[in-house]
């Protein structure tokens, strides 16, 4: 229960901050989210030391290393893709170590459902046609890892997971949209809730 308060609390007081344009208290308060979900990793989890346990760490560390990139200005948005691509990436690992086999079923769902949203999304890209492609391969991978962890387990920890990869898929959407179209209303906070639920729901599949 304090897992999950402490990052509601911590998710809430970042869109208090965007709200109040307390720009200051923001650029603290990602990278320390972040550093929370670290430290929920290292007191919390049941299974340490084990292969997925180093992949989530990996990815929670670059994506520490990404929002102190971002708050300090250093990094335009191919830097944003490439670590939000390396980040996926890591949390694949994390999810595919724990397959056994693999089914059709969920895959296939969610790549019809990607290259509609990819075709729709074409005029946008401007320029980043491929790396958006990349991205977009990359999240449907991790997001059918995950869906085949959950449909072998069938637990709410794996389930979390699960819900976790396709609000990491959300997130990416909506960073898109603001960034090459225009930002529209509450596109900040939908950003923030869906990037650190993300983050949040996925590690909560390891240390519960």
């Amino acid at each position: 229960m304090s897992y999950w308060l402490t990052m509601g609390v911590l998710t809430i007081f970042m869109c208090i901050c965007i709200k109040t344009e307390s720009s200051m208290a923001l650029k603290f308060l990602k990278p320390a989210s972040l550093m929370a979900l670290i430290l929920s990793v290292f007191f919390f989890t049941t299974t340490p030391h084990s292969l997925s346990y180093f992949a989530l760490l990996c990815g929670l560390a670059l994506s520490v290393f990404a929002q102190i990139r971002e708050v300090s200005g250093n990094q335009n948005k191919r830097g944003q893709l490439i670590c939000f691509a390396l980040v996926s990436l890591c949390y694949s690992v994390m999810f595919w170590i724990q397959v056994d086999k693999v089914s059709w079923v969920v895959p296939v769902i969610l790549l019809a459902f990607s290259i509609i949203l990819f075709f729709l999304l074409l005029p946008l890209f401007d320029g980043f046609v491929i790396p958006a492609a990349v991205i977009g391969i990359i999240v449907w991978q991790l997001s059918w890892a995950a869906g085949e962890v959950w449909k072998l387990h069938h637990t709410w920890s794996h389930f979390t997971g699960f819900i976790g990869s396709l609000f990491l898929a959300l997130s990416a959407l909506i960073w898109v949209i603001h960034h090459f179209k225009s930002s529209f209303r509450y596109s900040n906070y939908l950003f923030l809730v869906a990037y650190f639920a993300s983050q949040t729901l996925i590690t909560s599949s390891i240390i519960f």
